[in-house]
């Protein structure tokens, strides 16, 4: 819209004003927004400016200006700077009624016209079949909080104590990405909350086996570089079992505009003293007894991060983790005063490379390679036996994905995803016994936006698995795993409904047909023959979020076939794994999460219905004990996180009642977890006390496991623990004399 001629009349300027109120500014031709300090103007700032999800670089001029043309479709802009010199700017404008000339005091941020209005930028969601994608209001948090702190309290994210987390009607973890490439958990549990620009929660995905799903996070783009770094120590002691543990570690961070590098060491170690209530029974014997069980373990890790930005083209990262076990066990039983040592020691070293290849705007491709090398050492020594089995497993995997950004077809947008990943797994038992196995993998999806209200997500993954054994070779199978998605946005929230397939294969310690001692009642080993465990997923979700208030609702159907159980043979000491059932499961889930008192009080509440009913295959229905009936559970999970000044506490319950499964039946009792925490010198140094068991002294859990003509149960009461901990961070932000001339063609393209 031109603006008034100095020349009209007042009664003219009123027409005019109104008229300017019924159209968005968006149909104005240039917004001006002047940046200064209250005196003088702040020119040559590189400011980041954010319209309906779409990120432009842009600076400011000799006179502290910028010069903004708005879309036609968005209500509000976004600037976002941030420098420890100059200040920091955060904020949103809402569009509707606003002027196109504004006037900012970074200081203070204060608006120079009644029209306009500056909101805070609260956490907002955008929900699509893929999954959903948070903008990320940092503000809300205490200094040095961690990003993990922050995905709890999104919507569809679940809380599950201290740290964990997983995604709403997910059994298994998420796997994590930090701007856009694959990174340990290690890593993303010391990334702060206040460099974190968006998060996307995706459901759906080409790369990762089972139902957790991914969590991508994206960093914000500094013009200034970060050290940062934390040490800590913690103690803890459990009641009922006499555990004393201990640990510590330090961790380093640095970041500039073209690099980061992360190092983490860390050391735990535990002595326990425990005593087990079990019995056995089979056709010739039952028994009781009692194991006195002294265990020592210690656990040394140590993790490595690189990333670097050769160009505005090429990002490089490089990642390496090592962990050294040693677990020594001795068991004393009663009333047979038999004595039994067992010592396990691992090395598990893991090394990651991957190469992010901008071709364009709407191009990306990314090349990984990764490595792992895992030893195990288990000596196991009775009065009647004496075993040492050694197994070593290399794997090595090479991947190649890439993405094509949104394109246009038709009315509707198009996200094109291809990925191709080979791996080899090469492993032995003892020198005698080893086998290797080779799984291709070809997947492609599109992420289709038929418009503002309705998305689709369709893919499918074929694998082809190849196992090649020391005495036999086994034919190649194929697999192909579909994935289909609809999603619609009303008044009413997000409706989803999903389709998936998804595979679980056996390890090599159950396809390993050598003998293996656990115990000196109990031998152990695999079966070559064992099938991957198949299941089809229907879930059907409504999530409504409304304020700082978020609801999720699904009904869940899954179908599994060859679910694997241990089977006694007829000497009743030697069990193998064999596929002897399929089963059914029905789930209805709810999650209510609030933020409320400005993001001071965090609610969750977690509660789901399980309906199961297995089957056995016919020739395990007169030749075993197994569990094959329907049964129903129930899981209830309340969590409270609140937060005042210096002061923090996060209190988790969790109930469930009996959960049957094929070979075993559990009974979790009713847990309260508690962890307080209270800040010194700008919450650098934090001191935590947690309780790991509140109700301890009246609950205990029972399982029970039935096997052929043998059945073994165990009452183990759960202790009471506390833990007290004790860490520092340290670091700063600081410029660098190269960080003058940084310029757009530096950042890479992160909002959608």
């Amino acid at each position: 819209m031109a603006k008034a001629s100095p020349f009209c009349k007042p009664r003219e300027m009123r027409v005019l004003f109104f008229l300017f109120l019924l159209f968005p500014l968006s149909l104005s031709a240039q917004v001006k927004i002047t940046l200064t300090d209250g005196e003088l103007p702040f020119s040559d700032l590189l400011i980041e400016v954010v319209q309906c999800g779409r990120t432009d670089w842009k600076r400011t001029d000799a006179n502290g200006v910028l010069q903004i043309a708005p879309t036609s479709v968005c209500d509000s802009l976004r600037l976002h700077f941030e420098d420890i010199t100059y200040g920091h700017l955060d904020s949103v404008f809402l569009l509707s009624k606003s002027s196109d000339s504004i006037i900012l005091t970074l200081s203070t941020i204060q608006q120079a016209i009644e029209e306009v209005r500056i909101s805070g930028f609260r956490s907002s969601v955008k929900s699509s079949a893929r999954g959903r994608s948070y903008l990320i209001d940092s503000s809300h948090f205490q200094p040095n909080t961690k990003v993990i702190s922050a995905l709890q309290r999104l919507p569809g994210i679940v809380p599950q104590g201290f740290g964990s987390l997983s995604l709403f009607g997910a059994q298994s973890a998420p796997v994590y990405y930090v701007d856009d490439i694959a990174a340990s958990t290690t890593f993303v549990e010391n990334l702060d909350i206040h460099d974190i620009e968006r998060v996307e929660v995706r459901n759906v995905s080409l790369s990762v086996e089972g139902d957790g799903g991914e969590i991508y996070i994206y960093r914000k783009k500094r013009n200034f570089s970060i050290l940062r770094g934390e040490v800590g120590s913690a103690a803890d002691y459990t009641w009922g079992n006499d555990r004393l543990g201990w640990l510590g570690y330090g961790n380093l961070y640095y970041q500039n505009r073209a690099s980061d590098l992360f190092l983490s060491l860390g050391r735990d170690a535990m002595k326990e003293l425990q005593n087990e209530y079990k019995r056995f029974s089979s056709h010739n014997y039952n028994t009781e007894r009692r194991e006195t069980v002294k265990q020592e373990n210690i656990k040394n890790t140590a993790a490595l991060r690189w990333n670097y930005l050769l160009n505005k083209y090429i990002t490089i990262q490089m990642n390496g983790n090592c962990m050294l076990r040693n677990i020594e066990r001795e068991t004393e039983l009663q009333p047979l005063l038999e004595k039994q040592n067992r010592k396990f020691q691992t090395d598990d070293l893991e090394l990651r490379a991957t190469i992010k290849t901008k071709l364009s705007d709407e191009i990306n491709l990314y090349t990984s390679g990764y490595y792992n090398a895992y030893n195990s050492s288990l000596r196991y020594k009775s009065p009647a036996i004496y075993h040492h089995l050694k197994q070593s497993t290399q794997t090595a995997l090479g991947e190649f994905r890439s993405e094509f950004g949104a394109y246009s077809l038709g009315a509707s947008k198009h996200t094109l995803t291809a990925l191709y990943r080979f791996s080899y797994d090469f492993n032995t038992s003892e020198k005698r016994y080893y086998s290797s196995s080779y799984i291709s993998r070809f997947g492609l999806s599109d992420f289709i936006e038929l418009n503002s209200v309705f998305s689709l997500y369709l893919g499918c993954r074929y694998d082809s698995d190849l196992n090649l054994f020391a005495h036999q070779n086994r034919n190649r199978k194929h697999y192909f795993f579909p994935t289909v998605t609809l999603s619609y946005n009303s008044s009413w929230g997000n409706t989803s409904l999903k389709f998936k397939r998804n595979v679980m294969r056996p390890d090599i310690t159950r396809l390993d047909s050598s003998t293996r001692w656990w115990a000196s009642e109990r031998q152990v080993r695999g079966n070559p023959d064992l099938l991957p465990v198949t299941a089809n997923q229907y879930t059907l979700r409504q999530s409504k979020t409304f304020g700082n208030h978020s609801l999720d609702l699904s009904v869940n159907y899954i179908s599994s076939r060859n679910i694997t159980s241990s089977i006694y043979m007829p000497n009743n000491k030697t069990s193998y794994y064999t596929n002897v059932a399929a089963a059914d499961f029905t789930s209805l889930i709810i999650y209510y999460s609030a933020n409320l008192f400005d993001y001071s009080l965090y609610v969750g509440i977690f509660g789901s219905l399980l309906y199961s009913n297995y089957w056995l295959y016919p020739h395990y229905r007169t030749t075993s004990r197994l569990i094959a009936k329907d049964t129903w559970s129930v899981d209830f999970a309340p969590s409270i996180q609140y937060t005042h000044l210096n002061f923090s506490t996060e209190i988790y319950f969790s109930y469930g009642s009996a959960h049957t499964s094929i070979s075993n039946q559990d009974t979790e009792p009713l847990r309260i977890t508690v962890m307080l925490k209270y800040g010194f010198y700008n919450d650098r140094l934090q001191l935590r006390l947690s309780s790991l068991n509140l109700v301890a002294p009246w609950s205990s859990k029972q399982e029970e496991l039935q096997l052929t003509d043998y059945s073994f149960s165990q009452e183990t009461t759960k202790p009471f623990a506390l833990r007290l901990s004790l860490s520092y961070q340290f670091g700063k932000y600081f410029k660098s004399r190269n960080e003058k001339t940084i310029t757009p063609d530096d950042y890479l393209e992160h909002l959608e």
